[in-house]
Formats: C-alpha cells, sequence, structure tokens
C-alpha cells in the first residue's frame, strides 16, 4: 500500500485519513483467506502525466474500505492500452475489467486508436451497457446522448479545448476570440499535433473550422509532418508539438497565441499567475470526452468500480485539479465552464475517429510544413 502513496503527492492527504480506518471497516476475506470472484475487480486509467498514478492510488486505497472487493488499478499510457485493447479483441476480453480513458485517435504511431478500438469491442459484444447508468447534467445531454449512442459507453468527465495567450506578449484585446478568428491571426500559433491530445484536436479543429479554415490555421503553426509520428513519435526528430506542450509554449513565449486543453497544474498554475490568458471561443470550447467502459457480464466489484471513477469525491477532486469537468449532476465544474454558461462545441465522436479526415489532415500538414 505505502509503495502507492509515494507515486503521488496529491494523494497523501487523502490516504492518511484513510489508512487508519483500512483494518477496522474494510470487510474480510473468508476464513480460508479466498475472495469470491465477484469481489474481484481491475481497472486500467488512461490520463495525461501523473494524473493516472494519482487516480490509481485513490481507487487502489479507498475502494476496498467497507466493501471487501479487491482491485488492481493501473495508470497506463497509450502505448500500452492502445496494443492492450488490439489485443484483447483478438481474445475476446478487455485488459481489465474496467478501462477509463481520455482517448485517442488515428494511427500516428499505429496501434493506439483508443476511440476505434473501444467502438469495435462495444460492436463484438465485449463490453455492457452503461447507457443511462449517471443523471447528467441538461448541460452535456448532447454530449453524452453521442457518447452514449451505442449503448455502452459513457462519459462522466469533460475536458475542455481553448485558446491561451501569453499576457506579456500581446493585448487581451489583439487575441482571438473565436476558432475563426483564430486561424486568420496574423501571427504564429502554438497547435497541439502529437501525443493523445494530437490527432483528437485536428480532427475536432478540421470539424469547427472546416478545410479552408482550418489549412490557414495549420500554416500558422510551424508543425512538422505528421508523417514522421507514423513510426516511434519519442524519436522523431520532427516532433509537433503535444496537448500539453502547446500552453506550455505560450507560457514560454515562444508562441504570443496558441490552443490546447484546458488541463495540468502547469497550465493551470499559468493561469492563477496571470502569466497566460484564456479565451473561451465565441462558439465554445471544444469538448472532448474522459470515457469510461466495462467489460460484458460485469460482476458486482466492476459495477462499484463504475460508480466509484463516477462518482468518488476524492476521485473528482484529482479530476478537477487539473481542469477537467463532471458532465453529472451535483458534480463539479471548472470554474470557467460556469463562468462562460457551459458554452462548448460538441464534435460527434464518430467524426472525431474518421480514418478519411485523418488522411486529409495529414495531407494538409505535410503541405505547410516549414521549409529548409
Amino acid at each position: 500500500m505505502f509503495s502507492l502513496l509515494r507515486k503521488s503527492k496529491l494523494v497523501v492527504p487523502v490516504v492518511l485519513g484513510v489508512v487508519l480506518s483500512v483494518q477496522a471497516y474494510a470487510c474480510p476475506p473468508a476464513k480460508d483467506g479466498t475472495v469470491k470472484p465477484s469481489h474481484i475487480t481491475s481497472i486500467n486509467i488512461h490520463q495525461p502525466g501523473k494524473t493516472k498514478d494519482n487516480l490509481a492510488s485513490i481507487v487502489n486505497i479507498m475502494l476496498p474500505i467497507g466493501s471487501g472487493y479487491r482491485v488492481e488499478a493501473k495508470g497506463t499510457g497509450s502505448g500500452n492500452l492502445g496494443p492492450g485493447l488490439s489485443e484483447g479483441l483478438k481474445k475476446g476480453e478487455l485488459p481489465a475489467n474496467v478501462i477509463f480513458t481520455y482517448g485517442r485517435t488515428g494511427e500516428i504511431p499505429p496501434g493506439r486508436d483508443i476511440f476505434k478500438y473501444l467502438h469495435q469491442a462495444e460492436k463484438k459484444g465485449m463490453l455492457s451497457p452503461l447507457k443511462g447508468r449517471f443523471n447528467i447534467k441538461p448541460q452535456f445531454q448532447e454530449f453524452v446522448d453521442d457518447i452514449e449512442k451505442g449503448g455502452h459507453l459513457t462519459a462522466p468527465y469533460v475536458g475542455s479545448t481553448v485558446i491561451f495567450y501569453n499576457k506579456e506578449l500581446i493585448k487581451t484585446k489583439d487575441v482571438p476570440k473565436s476558432w475563426k478568428e483564430l486561424a486568420n491571426f496574423d501571427g504564429k500559433v502554438a497547435v497541439p499535433g502529437s501525443g493523445c491530445y494530437g490527432m483528437r484536436t485536428l480532427t475536432a479543429l478540421y470539424n469547427v473550422l472546416g478545410e479552408k479554415d482550418f489549412e490557414k490555421l495549420i500554416k500558422k503553426a510551424d508543425m512538422p509532418a505528421l508523417e514522421t509520428m507514423k513510426k516511434d513519435p519519442r524519436k522523431s526528430a520532427e516532433k509537433p508539438l503535444s496537448g500539453l506542450g502547446a500552453p506550455s509554449a505560450v507560457i514560454k513565449g515562444d508562441f504570443k497565441v496558441g490552443m490546447g486543453p484546458l488541463f495540468s497544474r502547469n497550465t493551470l498554475d499559468g493561469i492563477a499567475s496571470g502569466a497566460i490568458g484564456v479565451i473561451w471561443p465565441e462558439e465554445g470550447a471544444i469538448a472532448m470526452p474522459h470515457i469510461l467502459a466495462v467489460r460484458a457480464n460485469p460482476n458486482e466489484a466492476d459495477l462499484a468500480l463504475v460508480d466509484f471513477v463516477a462518482k468518488n469525491m476524492e476521485f473528482r477532486k484529482v479530476i478537477l485539479n487539473e481542469g477537467v469537468s463532471s458532465t453529472l449532476r451535483g458534480g463539479q465544474v471548472h470554474p470557467l465552464v460556469k463562468e462562460n454558461d457551459f458554452r462548448f462545441v460538441f464534435i460527434p465522436i464518430e467524426k472525431l475517429k474518421n480514418p478519411a479526415t485523418h488522411k486529409k489532415i495529414i495531407e494538409i500538414v505535410e503541405q505547410n510544413k516549414p521549409k529548409g
């Protein structure tokens, strides 16, 4: 247990109040030391950076308390989850009983298209229905309805993609106030093109702007060709900015203006300190789903884990601390979401994972990559 605590400073305050009560309240196993199969569960948590480990620690420590359930929660990157899902499709089973992911789409590099694999698992009957399991805020009903269209996936959390600007380099009045204005901005723009945020951000922008304005934006992004990402992105000499790298580049002053996810302490601390400002686009921030799935024929521990991920207050605190909002009634949302009246652009997931769109985006980036 204590090896889990060392991974995450965020979890320690939670744990200190919990550890003392574990022995007193956790339901013991049977006298022979066995645990019922229905009381054993597991989860792969796919979130950026250390967030996945923070959340896994909370699950491993808190879910067993008072329940007697045995859980194995692991934080995972797309480099493990993607191949795990792909292999699981061949075997007819998920890599863990429950999957919680902020997703990834596109084959750059191959084998990491998590949205595609989850929908394939859904079609193969590998998932249990989650549609309608949670009471959703009216403002997010359209968004969640799209994720739940197939009946087996749901989205208890939503991320926000917005415009950032460096307050020392540009005045607020001169910053683009909409996605269309960003495409027509007179200057360079930091745009994510790699990592889990890369292709799904580009695909969302393509759908919001249309091909003509999307190409205008790419011309301002100085983005290396995405073709180089089809191999190992970590070894690529030409690597586009990541989702978290784009706002960081704005903080450092490499760009006056950029766009990307309202996520990570670095970005949120930059906002709090006044280093960067945020523009909530007139059309709305682009909503990004954080998806939850559970294996077919789940046991009681699996379903308890699903509810834990969506509703546990300590789990939610870590998510909110990273800028992500709950879609459930009674769940907290980031203050900027409230300040902007829940104004979002919802891109259907079928459009986000459209391979024809991905191919077109790669062509546009290739044609407009930096010369020399």
